[in-house]
């Protein structure tokens, strides 16, 4: 048999390392690891090779070579490949967005759904779900306003309104009960209410009659404790005016009420007194005859009781639509007691004419009014007085506005009623 070669320098013929010079090296803290190093294999470790155990080479082993990894060696082969990369985290930012995108969704999706099953509400169940003490409080906040500009405007014997751009309507007026029912004209015509049309109309306007109707015409300003107001007036004799009872509600039963008149035809503002009002809780009549203590330079306009359908009428009187643009009335506002807005001229015809029993005649015409016409004249072709202006209705679904007025036969009732002189207008002819 051939002789067996012996092991390389610092190997054994079993494969094993010889131990390093000191031995090996015991555990951190020294000593056995917990527990020991455990029984011996079954049947020992056995004998020692051949000729023992090479000795360790001097200078011990050397290192072995650098890892560049930071791990072990690979061998020739190198590394492994570099695992691929996991999935990318989400930023906060993407969630973000994703969220209100989401949001948005929801809330089309609440639209389309409250559109299809909640379809939009008519204006009367839209008023109808309005707290009423929210509208009362927001009414009164509003006439608080207009009250503190009005007591800040005043100036003297003068009651200064303030600018109509910013302020409120000048007055509204209260509803009107009309009265149910009808019955013939005193004058033998179906009132307006039905039969064939007049074989003639009357002709258009006398326009010779509208310089007696601006001079007989005034502005009226009345101013209370808390409130004030304003609306038209005419002159029926020589010291006496007509208007309507809520033109000067403002001033009645005020302990500081006033009540003021101008005009062009005046030029100045005079201070006139209360003489006659309808009661407040009278049903339909709305009527106040005012006072001058001094004389002063006006016309007067005669009371004609007959007014029929298609009639042709004229409106004069101080619409606050038409006057808060006038120069003369911002100027009166800012205390110039001689100055006066220009009257306003309106022609219609009378659509109806009607009769009740109980109450006043109701004259429906298509002359434009507005807030401030309240109690001015109605006159014919003949520059006579038919009626007061006192009323406006509006029907916001046909957009359309119904302009009344009280005709002339209740008010020469109601001045016999008080012993008040006016000059009656010769029949039409």
């Amino acid at each position: 048999m051939p002789e067996a070669s012996m092991p390389s320098h610092g190997e054994s013929p079993y494969g094993l390392q010889s131990p390093p010079p000191g031995g090996f090296p015991l555990p951190p803290g020294g000593g056995a690891p917990p527990g020991g190093y455990g029984p011996p294999p079954p049947g020992g470790f056995g004998p020692p090779p051949p000729g023992g155990y090479v000795p360790t080479p001097p200078g011990g082993y050397p290192p072995p070579p650098p890892d560049p990894y930071g791990q072990q060696s690979y061998g020739a082969g190198g590394p492994p490949p570099p695992l691929p990369p996991g999935p990318r985290k989400a930023s906060g930012a993407w969630y973000l967005w994703g969220a209100l995108v989401g949001l948005a969704l929801a809330l089309l999706l609440l639209l389309v759904f409250y559109k299809f099953f909640y379809p939009e509400l008519s204006r009367e169940a839209q008023l109808a779900m309005i707290d009423p003490g929210v509208l009362q409080q927001s009414n009164i906040d509003a006439l608080q306003a207009e009250i503190d500009a009005y007591r800040a405007a005043l100036d003297g014997d003068v009651c200064l309104a303030p600018p109509l751009a910013d302020a409120a309507p000048l007055f509204r007026p209260r509803a009107l009960a009309l009265p149910e029912g009808g019955a013939a004209g005193d004058d033998g015509t179906d009132g307006g209410g039905g039969g064939a049309p007049p074989p003639n109309l009357p002709p258009p306007l006398n326009p010779d009659a509208g310089d007696n109707i601006e001079s007989a015409t005034v502005l009226v300003i009345a101013s209370g404790d808390e409130s004030a107001g304003a609306g038209t007036g005419f002159f029926i004799n020589d010291r006496q005016l007509l208007t309507n009872r809520h033109v000067v509600a403002d001033a009645l039963g005020s302990r500081n009420g006033v009540v003021l008149i101008t005009s062009k035809s005046l030029g100045r503002v005079v201070r006139v007194e209360i003489k006659s009002v309808t009661p407040a809780n009278e049903v339909g009549r709305d009527y106040a005859v005012l006072e001058v203590s001094e004389p002063v330079n006006h016309a007067k306009l005669a009371l004609q009781p007959q007014a029929q359908r298609q009639e042709r009428v004229g409106a004069w009187g101080y619409p606050s639509l038409n006057t808060e643009m006038d120069p003369q009335m911002q100027a009166l506002l800012e205390g110039d007691a001689t100055s006066a807005p220009e009257i306003i001229y309106s022609e219609g015809v009378i659509s109806v004419v009607q009769r009740g029993t109980g109450g006043p005649s109701i004259i429906s015409h298509t002359a434009d009014v507005s807030h401030g016409n309240s109690g001015g004249p109605l006159v014919n072709a003949a520059g006579d007085v038919i009626g007061i202006n006192t009323q406006i209705r509006a029907d916001e679904k046909s957009n359309r506005q119904v302009n009344m007025s009280l005709a002339s036969d209740d008010i020469i009732r109601f001045l016999g009623e008080n012993g008040i002189s006016y000059d009656l207008a010769r029949n039409p002819a």
